[in-house]
């Protein structure tokens, strides 16, 4: 194939809910616990997307989610999660934001989880495309 892309990093996957959602007060949450709540995606574009990871993990729990809101960036969505607009799955790093209004919470059992992934054209000898791989490469074998 003319596109090559390699997984940089695999991340588990958490749930952002408003910190007054009953649900913030477990330790854990399955994602069918999640069935009846309001979701904040992002972003839809380009396809596949993070978002269509989301709704098939959904999809295969059972139930496609109700979307209260899209939107472009995950900060975003995060904002929207701590004014009580839906909830929303993120990387666990973004936990790190700790955002006022919004609880984190892990996934029960095996957490679902997210890839990181470099992709380029094979053909590409631009010694900045190089550069950026090997640099890429070296921090992911550290």
């Amino acid at each position: 194939p003319e596109i090559v892309s390699e997984v940089v990093q695999r991340e588990p996957l958490a749930v952002a809910l408003p910190e007054e959602d009953l649900l913030a007060q477990q330790n854990h949450i399955a994602l069918s616990d999640l069935s009846q709540r309001p979701f904040v995606i992002y972003p839809r574009h380009p396809r596949p997307s993070f978002a269509d990871h989301i709704l098939e993990l959904c999809r295969r729990e059972g139930f496609t989610p109700t979307i209260a809101q899209e939107t472009l960036e995950i900060q975003t969505a995060l904002s929207l999660v701590s004014v009580g607009a839906g909830v929303s799955i993120v990387p666990e790093s973004a936990s790190e934001a700790q955002l006022t209004g919004v609880a984190y919470r892990p996934f029960l059992g095996d957490a679902p989880q997210t890839q990181l992934s470099l992709t380029y054209r094979r053909d590409n000898r631009s010694p900045v495309v190089a550069g950026f791989c090997a640099l890429v490469r070296d921090r992911r074998a550290r």
